[in-house]
């Protein structure tokens, strides 16, 4: 994003421009929200990952403009704006998804966020670069930089923003350092996007601006399939498949588990029965009970929804259920539920 001086600009010329960048971004939102058909996302969370991403806009040309006074090379400071830019979106996301995780509940959640912000983003970006022809009234000049932004850099800043989001949406039911890792391939691969579109477009001229807007595109209808895979696994048969593959993974490492301890005492917390024998916290099979935890964690929370429990409240019940000092009863009779319940759902 070039550095634009705004200071000599009306009232009027700004809010038009503005409004015409929302409109842009309007277009895309519509598009993007019936292909993940994700109808069912509540409208201020929208409305505030739209917000986050234009506010993304506010923070950048700061950090812009100490690049641009730090580097003199355009190829270095094309570098630096895109990663930075990509770095400023993907920080709102996981704040929007992560701070509160109760908004997502499915896969392409995790999509559709993202592409609300870069959309957010897209709105406020595109507004300034319309403020110029706006203000002089060259409408041909408006005219040509709305359909290249429409068709080019508004398309690439939302498939490079959905990237780190998809890698979060395929691990969604792998573990945190599964996530990150896949998350952050994603992201990787964000930043060389926006940088190789950027170069192209800037450097080598209008020429190759057709070429990079044919390879966001293809990108595009690559995410599209991607969409639906991960739409699939948001449907209730796929959640449940995954929620038997889980329980089963938690009682084999359960059993693991009673294999090392005297569970004959079972009203005894598991970690005590443990350090009687001698497995204390950075041992092997200690990291073994960690694993444990963290997945009977999650499957205790899966219940929870399963049978209606409120989102915000799903994570103090679980802390309170669930701790360390958990008696081995409990465990097994928690797990016992666990299992009838996804019996039932099978039915």
């Amino acid at each position: 994003m070039q550095i634009i001086d705004i200071t000599f600009l009306t009232a009027n010329a700004v809010v038009v421009a503005v409004l015409l960048g929302i409109v842009l971004s309007l277009v895309w939102f519509i598009f993007w929200i019936r292909e993940s058909q994700t109808y069912s996302l509540k409208g201020h969370v929208i409305f505030l990952a739209f917000v986050l991403g234009a506010a993304a806009v506010v923070f950048v040309l700061p950090i812009q403009k100490i690049i641009v006074g730090m580097f003199y090379s355009e190829s270095i400071q094309i570098v630096l704006f895109s990663i930075s830019e990509e770095l400023l979106k993907c920080i709102l996301f996981l704040l929007l998804v992560f701070v509160w995780p109760r908004k997502v509940t499915r896969p392409v959640d995790y999509v559709v966020y993202a592409m609300v912000i870069a959309l957010g983003f897209t709105a406020l970006e595109n507004g300034l670069y319309f403020l110029h022809p706006i203000e002089t009234a060259r409408f041909d000049m408006l005219a040509v930089a709305g359909s290249r932004r429409f068709v080019g850099t508004t398309l690439m800043h939302t498939v490079s923003s959905m990237l780190p989001a998809i890698g979060i949406g395929l691990a969604y039911f792998k573990t945190k350092r599964e996530r990150f890792l896949y998350g952050f391939v994603g992201f990787l691969g964000a930043c060389l996007l926006h940088v190789l579109f950027n170069l192209f477009v800037d450097i080598q001229g209008k020429t190759s601006f057709y070429i990079s807007v044919g390879v966001i595109w293809v990108c595009a209808f690559v995410l599209l399939y991607i969409i639906e895979k991960l739409r699939n696994k948001g449907t209730d048969e796929y959640i449940l498949s995954q929620s038997k593959v889980e329980v089963n993974r938690t009682e084999k490492l359960f059993t693991e588990i009673l294999s090392r301890i005297d569970s004959s005492n079972d009203s005894v917390p598991i970690v005590a029965l443990l350090a009687q024998k001698g497995i204390t916290e950075g041992t092997k099979e200690y990291a073994i009970f960690t694993e444990f935890m963290n997945l009977f964690k999650k499957d205790y929370a899966s219940y929870l929804r399963s049978v209606g429990t409120k989102s915000e409240d799903i994570d103090t019940v679980v802390r309170s259920v669930i701790s360390d000092s958990i008696p081995l009863k409990a465990v097994t009779s928690i797990l016992l539920v666990l299992k009838n319940q996804l019996e039932r759902l099978s039915e």
